[in-house]
This record gives C-alpha cells, sequence and structure tokens, in this order.
C-alpha cells in the first residue's frame, strides 16, 4: 500500500461539503475523513496521545475537525494481520473542509513524532456514527478497479444482512480513497468484534454460506488488500 511519508499530507482538491448534524458541526455521513498514522521517534505511539489530547486535536477542533475515533496496537497480537506498531498512532478525524496545512503543521510539530503518514478518505457506506467502544477491531484496506467498486460495495451491504447477526459483529463504516490511481481507488472498511476469538469465529462460513458466498465474489474483484488489527482509545 502506498503512504506518503514525512510530516506532510497529500492535498487533495474537491473536499466535499457537511451539513451540521453531530458535535462540531460535521456530519459523518458527508465528512471527508483524514487517516493520520503517527510514528513515535523514541518509544510507543500511546507515548504521543497526552500531547495529542492536550494541546494538537484542540487546536484542530478549533479549526473545524471532529475526532472520529484514537487508535493503538491491538491488544491481541495476530500473524493474520498487519499491525498497527506499538511505536504507532493512528488518528481519525471528520472535516467539512480538511485544513491540510494546519494538520500537517500540528503533527509535524508533536515532540516525538518521526512520520507523519495522512490520507484522505469519503464514506461509501456507514460511518455516520462513531466506533462502539472497547473491541477488537480490523481496518481492512482493499484495493479495486474503480468500474467494480459499486458492486463491491453492494455485495458487502447485502452479505452484512446475514453476517452480522450471526457472528455478533458490527462493521463500523466503508470510506474510499480520494485520490485515484490508474483506474484503482483504495478503500477501507473498520469492524468491531468483542474480541480476537469472536473473530476468528467469523471466519467459520458454514454457519452462515448466504454472506460467505457474497464475501467471496467481492474478493475476486479485489486488486490488493492489506488488514490491520487495532484498539480504540478514548479521545
Amino acid at each position: 500500500m502506498r503512504w506518503i511519508f514525512g510530516a506532510m499530507l497529500v492535498l487533495v482538491l474537491g473536499v466535499v461539503g457537511c451539513s451540521e448534524t453531530s458535535g462540531g458541526g460535521v456530519s459523518f455521513e458527508e465528512a471527508t475523513l483524514s487517516y493520520s498514522v503517527l510514528t513515535s521517534r523514541t518509544g510507543l505511539g500511546t507515548d504521543l496521545v497526552d500531547e495529542l489530547r492536550d494541546s494538537t486535536l484542540p487546536t484542530l477542533e478549533a479549526a473545524g475537525a471532529v475526532v472520529y475515533g484514537l487508535w493503538a496496537a491491538a491488544a491481541e497480537h495476530d500473524e493474520n494481520f498487519t499491525e498497527i506498531s506499538d511505536s504507532r498512532v493512528v488518528v481519525m478525524l471528520a472535516w467539512a473542509e480538511v485544513e491540510t496545512e494546519l494538520l500537517a503543521a500540528e503533527f509535524g510539530a508533536l515532540a516525538d513524532v518521526s512520520t507523519v503518514q495522512t490520507r484522505l478518505w469519503e464514506p461509501s457506506l456507514r460511518g455516520d456514527e462513531r466506533p462502539p467502544g472497547p473491541g477488537f477491531y480490523v481496518h481492512r484496506f482493499e484495493q479495486y478497479p474503480t468500474e467494480d467498486l459499486d458492486e463491491a460495495l453492494s455485495l458487502s451491504e447485502s452479505a452484512w444482512v446475514t453476517s452480522e447477526p450471526t457472528f455478533e459483529n458490527l462493521v463500523v463504516g466503508v470510506w474510499q480513497e480520494l485520490e485515484v490511481n490508474d483506474g484503482l481507488v483504495w478503500t477501507v472498511r473498520i469492524a468491531w468484534y468483542e474480541d480476537l476469538n469472536h473473530w476468528y469465529d467469523s471466519r467459520n462460513f458454514a454457519r452462515d454460506p448466504e454472506s460467505f458466498l457474497k464475501f467471496a465474489q467481492r474478493a475476486l474483484l479485489q486488486v490488493d488488500d492489506e488488514p490491520w488489527s487495532a484498539s480504540l482509545l478514548e479521545r
């Protein structure tokens, strides 16, 4: 997966507007989300959190950002996932209009940050509410040809009708990257599970063959994918 390294942002034109329906005046259903991976220079990514909470996030919130989620490494590690490493923390912010220069400056000014990697996303499915709370989260990045994206989203939405009640998980939302390259677009899907064991249980496709077939069809459309696991931090 391509990330933009260093304390900088991809400048993206055409950011969508938002209606004032949630705290901070941003509607998550219409917002642009910035997904920033911050890496600590000397230790744990969570060491960055106090400074984020005390000064950086209040500054960004005053400029119109709303915190959608703060993420750290999952408490339960597993070889099936590319982890959000212990040296990293992820900040997801919702914006009516992304203040790209301010965002880059504030994250780059963190005392212990070594790199900042940011990408911008718009909602495709759900994402209208914040993540539900503690648990085991999967951030699954998937790349599709642009002409297949609508079909992939339709298969997902249809499959969740049976998969969520069967496995008692929740898909929080799906977002697509604003930048499209060579007819390919990335999506990120965030899903909640009670714990890692419940994620493994959701792999028992014999319990829900209907959703399995739809997920298999969706997989055939993918060009690339990369699953991350994460834990949700308090704001």
